[in-house]
């Protein structure tokens, strides 16, 4: 420890005192501090009020509540929730006093969560000289046991936030790095290993691991059959297994050996979709996807690599398999029915929904939470309103925040009966979005993040199993559809909005529709726009009326909320921004997202339901 008297835990704490908040803890003492912050705040409650007791568990109770977000190096710590009334506490709201007694504590504590936590916030928000607080910090990290149930829970986020303060850390550092790393290739190494945990250890030593050639051959080795082993069960994890494997490949510079796994990658895929063709629910769909996917890794391979394996000829016929696939998806698509919602008791149900779930069954529900909508009774009833009442007499206008004029209707001078419909229909759209919004989602979502956390990781596996997401995009939808978990809905829709539009046009385009436009004198070809792209007749056919509807209502149409043009020219407001459409247009690209793939049944997702 440092020679700085500041470093003394002040006269008289007793350890006993926040080890109280362990005593019903299902893990013991290597519970997540953010878990046991409840327990903290309550203790220092019974503590007599202005005493060194209430003050030491009112800081631990502080600093245990924030959630670790290792990804990020400004600001590791954040709010665990965050409402309307105001947030959960945060490394900032401590003074510098309370950081100084915290980092005072640090050698007091023996909970290796809790004393990671205490001495990284003391060290990252305190004084950054004390650079014996950054070693314990990193060692308390460290000491947690490399097995799934724990790596789920806690030791991953731990091992990733070490292993990057280490490395920042230069020389100091280079032990614990070396420790780390050298744990994580035991468990990549060793038979006994689970499947999951060798991946997202491979993950983690290939970002801060410097391995030799030697070494990540043999890594290398040991992921690709371990992948082998896991194809029979599981496709998902034995491509995930593959693809660590092509990169410890290259790494070690043997690319042959890194193309043979893109090849089997693409055979994963094929697997994956004549398992899903001998299912009943949304085969073509999937099937059809996942034939796509296969193509898309077998062109990623070099002519000359193709041409000597016989690939060309498998390209073709994976090619003829999903245009099967794509013909036969109209007539397996079926409605999806949930049980009538009595709006009056909406929140409650939904909130019921997702609750005492599993973190699967949970996400799973909470993209199912769709109320029923017969668009046929909507459309009429927008026609009656819009050409049964005194309203089409008169002119009608529609104005953005800033006093824009965006859409007018002129009375009954030039109109057509479609025109009025249309308005009238986007109008009540909106209103049906608000009460959703307030009445469903918001609800729902409270229950769903107060009981699960979902990571950035989980959600990107989920949408790059998501037969909805298209190629290439995985991480972005995944980081868009995060953002939204935690609230900070206008960086989800900044992200999504742009998104959809590409997931329209993929979908088109994988159901032979022309997506270009050609300039008649330059020979220039341009993407169609999204509004464009939405008119497009195959679109309600394939898509479904409804949906093309809500995202015409919401994105395009300047007499609704018109997203997409208001976020690409920059004239969404802060209060648009955090509107109910913004919150609508996250839960509607979640619910593409992961409503196919969740519709393959329980027990699908893996999503840390350990």
């Amino acid at each position: 420890m440092s020679d700085d008297p500041a470093s003394s835990a002040p006269n008289g704490v007793d350890p006993a005192w926040w080890l109280t908040a362990y005593t019903d803890a299902e893990a013991g003492l290597a519970e997540a501090p953010d878990l046991i912050a409840g327990k903290l705040f309550a203790l220092a409650r019974d503590a007599p009020e202005g005493t060194l007791q209430r003050r030491v568990l009112e800081v631990l109770a502080r600093a245990s509540s924030p959630q670790l977000e290792p990804e990020d190096w400004e600001e590791p710590f954040v709010a665990m929730r965050v409402t309307s009334r105001g947030r959960t506490a945060v490394p900032d709201d401590l003074e510098a006093d309370e950081r100084t007694l915290l980092g005072q504590l640090v050698p007091l504590i023996t909970p290796s969560p809790l004393r990671a936590r205490a001495a990284d916030i003391a060290w990252t928000y305190g004084d950054r000289r004390r650079r014996d607080l950054l070693m314990v910090a990193i060692e308390a990290y460290l000491d947690l046991p490399l097995d799934r149930h724990t790596w789920v829970r806690l030791a991953h986020d731990s091992y990733k936030r070490a292993l990057e303060l280490a490395r920042r850390s230069g020389a100091a550092g280079r032990p614990q790095l070396r420790e780390a790393t050298d744990r994580l290739q035991e468990v990549i190494t060793t038979e006994a290993s689970e499947s999951v945990l060798v991946a997202d250890c491979s993950e983690l030593l290939r970002a801060f691991g410097r391995l030799g050639a030697e070494q990540a051959h043999l890594v290398a080795e040991q992921i690709q059959a371990r992948a082998a082993a896991t194809l029979a069960a599981n496709t998902h994890l034995s491509r995930r297994l593959e693809e660590e494997a092509r990169s410890w490949y290259g790494k070690c510079g043997q690319p042959e050996l890194a193309l043979g796994c893109t090849a089997r990658v693409a055979q994963t895929f094929v697997r994956e979709a004549e398992a899903r063709q001998a299912s009943d629910f949304s085969a073509s769909m999937s099937a059809g996807r996942s034939y796509e996917r296969a193509i898309a890794a077998l062109r990623q391979l070099p002519t000359r690599y193709r041409q000597e394996h016989g690939l060309e000829e498998r390209i073709r016929e994976l090619r003829a398999r999903a245009d099967e696939s794509r013909r036969a998806l109209l007539d397996s698509m079926v409605a999806i029915e949930t049980e009538p919602f009595d709006l009056t008791d909406s929140a409650r149900t939904a909130r019921a929904a997702v609750s005492e779930k599993t973190p699967s069954e949970a996400l799973r529900q909470f993209c199912r939470l769709r109320p029923p909508f017969d668009f046929e009774e909507f459309m009429g009833s927008a026609r009656e309103q819009a050409l049964g009442g005194l309203s089409r007499l008169f002119s009608q206008e529609t104005y953005t925040a800033s006093g824009q004029r965006v859409a007018a209707r002129g009375g009954l001078a030039g109109e057509t009966d479609e025109d009025y419909t249309w308005a009238q229909a986007v109008k009540n759209f909106e209103y049906r979005v608000a009460m959703i919004v307030s009445g469903v989602i918001l609800p729902a979502q409270e229950a769903l993040t107060f009981e699960h956390r979902y990571p950035f990781p989980t959600l990107l596996h989920l949408c790059e199993r998501s037969p909805s997401v298209p190629l290439g995009h995985e991480a972005m939808w995944a980081r868009g559809i995060w953002h939204g978990l935690r609230q900070d809905y206008p960086s989800a829709a900044a992200l999504l909005v742009p998104q959809i539009e590409q997931l329209i046009r993929t979908h088109l385009k994988s159901h032979g529709v022309h997506t270009l436009m050609v300039d008649d004198r330059s020979g220039v070809e341009t993407e169609k726009s999204l509004g464009a792209l939405l008119d497009v007749p195959d679109l309600e056919t394939t898509l479904g009326e409804v949906f093309v509807f809500e995202l015409k209502a919401l994105l395009v149409s300047k007499e609704g909320a018109n997203l997409r043009n208001a976020m690409a020219h920059g004239l969404l407001n802060d209060e648009g921004a955090v509107s109910s459409n913004t919150v609508y247009i996250w839960w509607l690209t979640l619910f593409f997202a992961f409503a196919p793939f969740f519709s393959e049944g329980p027990g699908t997702s893996d999503v840390g339901d350990a």
